[in-house]
């Protein structure tokens, strides 16, 4: 029987809208403030600017998509159009790296909302802990039952809706414009480092942060043996007009929180700042927490079986030694890898223990180390030091995925020469790829060489934090790239030894 498409045109544009827009915007308002010493008009350039390279590379995808076969999405691009040790390290930072991290990150931000909503968590160790037991809690019930998911995933989705659309029309109505509480008057503390010394910098430095906020528009790839031909024919126009509903959206609330708050968060509001608000300001904190539990959910929900596929393909073998492990010397059963339900709970158990242990170490450095305030120390107490250390975290993990989508943009751009890959031509291909390409690897360029600028001409705590940037950087990046080339190089090795062995015993 003939498997039914069932993903229609106008559900691929509020699918793109759907997996993409979140409470993200909530949390890099700030930071892009910051990075524009509080002017609006600085802010909204950066938006416009970025929103050209990702519209662009929303375009240059579509190529892309038209040689992929299957639902693998961003990794079947990096096997078709990238080299094999590229492919491989992009495997790495994803199956290593991304998706644990994400876990890590999200329950951070999730915990600064409760703050927020009016939970005592003002110390560094008590907002890890707390976290850390918000991040147990979805794996052990998407563990349990995948349909309690399913619900939970369902409520947030509705739930995060309401201060996207809300909060911009308090923040407008209600401005408090005698108390001067406009973005002209605004006193922010800018960032430190090169990216503070001019607002203007904010036009390529803000990127990270923006990237952040459009990060898994790209997931339509996901989906795509679902799509009727008629939005497969026209996944392209379906994309950009998702980015562009979603660039409406965050304009508003960018503009709205620039002229009714100070500092650019739902904090600072004049209206939700009266006591007699206190109430409706802790529903739309409650909200956004909520959204971000979905997150967190789709991430403890989707992240174990995309892993059991990885394993399945033969692309995590590092997962047998855990496999053999768990089920041979624990369980006392036979390790049987074409059995589901083992390598399932294997990819959970490889989640839980590689997420458990980046809460170890970035929450060792973060208390202990970083010291960089991002947030609001009297607010947030030590822990503003872990919510600052997630901004960092976040714009690296976005940054770098846009950057491995960009490499397999580059590499569809060579085949058109090459013609190594069939793909549907499409006439806006070429020039969108080449603005996709300038824009985010000048812009990656940009932020190498600032990390590395800003330990010599920072100072003392500023320094010290600076250094631990560039260094988890240059570790991702190490940890990554590494593995992927002893691997190809072992690969040639064994190719040549075959076909070595081959010869001779053909000659005999």
């Amino acid at each position: 029987m003939k498997k039914v498409k069932q993903f229609s045109y106008l559900s691929v544009i509020i699918f793109v809208v759907g997996s993409t827009i979140g409470a993200g915007i909530f949390f890099k308002n700030r930071e892009l403030l910051r990075m524009a010493h509080g002017e609006l008009a600085f802010v909204l350039s950066a938006w416009f600017v970025s929103l050209i390279g990702i519209i662009a590379m929303g375009l240059a995808i579509v190529e892309l998509f038209s040689a992929q076969k299957t639902n693998k999405g961003t990794l079947e691009w990096t096997l078709l159009f990238s080299p094999k040790w590229f492919h491989k390290a992009s495997l790495n930072y994803q199956k290593w790296f991304f998706i644990p991290v994400s876990l890590f990150t999200m329950t951070i931000y999730v915990t600064s909302s409760f703050v927020d909503v009016g939970v005592s968590l003002k110390n560094g160790w008590l907002v890890l802990l707390f976290a850390f037991l918000i991040f147990l809690f979805f794996m052990v019930i998407n563990l349990i039952s995948i349909k309690i998911g399913e619900v939970a995933q369902w409520i947030t989705t509705i739930v995060k809706v309401v201060p996207l659309f809300v909060l911009p029309v308090i923040a407008f109505v209600f401005a408090d414009l005698e108390l001067g509480n406009t973005f002209l008057q605004k006193q922010i503390k800018p960032e430190v480092g090169i990216t503070g010394m001019s607002k203007w910098l904010i036009i390529i430095a803000g990127l990270p942060a923006i990237t952040f906020a459009y990060d898994n528009f790209y997931a339509i790839s996901n989906i795509k043996e679902e799509l009727s031909p008629k939005a497969e024919k026209k996944i392209g126009m379906a994309i950009v007009i998702g980015l562009a509903i979603i660039t409406v959206i965050y304009m508003l609330i960018t503009v709205a929180f620039n002229y009714g708050s100070n500092d650019g968060t739902i904090n600072t509001i004049s209206f939700l700042e009266k006591p007699e608000n206190a109430r409706l300001f802790a529903f739309f904190n409650s909200c956004i927490a909520i959204g971000i539990l979905g997150i967190i959910n789709s991430l403890a929900l989707s992240s174990p079986y995309q892993l059991r596929g990885l394993y399945e393909q033969g692309e995590a073998n590092e997962f047998r030694f855990l496999h053999k492990f768990i089920y041979k010397i624990i369980l006392k059963q036979e390790v049987d890898v074409k059995n589901r339900k083992q390598t399932l709970f294997v990819s959970w158990i490889y989640l839980f223990l590689s997420s458990t242990l980046f809460f170890i170490v970035f929450g060792l450095i973060a208390i202990l180390a970083y010291r960089i305030d991002t947030w609001d120390l009297g607010q947030y107490g030590t822990g503003t030091y872990l919510y600052s250390f997630v901004d960092v975290l976040t714009n690296y993990s976005s940054f770098l995925l846009f950057s491995i989508i960009t490499v397999t943009i580059l590499g569809a751009l060579i085949n058109r020469k090459t013609k190594k890959i069939k793909t549907a031509k499409k006439k806006y291909f070429i020039p969108t790829a080449i603005v996709t390409i300038v824009f985010f690897f000048s812009t990656f360029a940009y932020i190498f060489v600032v990390s590395v600028a800003n330990i010599f001409i920072l100072e003392g705590k500023d320094q010290q934090s600076s250094i631990i940037k560039l260094v988890i950087l240059l570790i991702i990046l190490l940890v990554s790239i590494i593995p992927a080339l002893i691997s190809v190089r072992k690969e040639s090795k064994l190719n040549k030894n075959n076909l070595k062995e081959n010869y001779i015993s053909t000659k005999n």
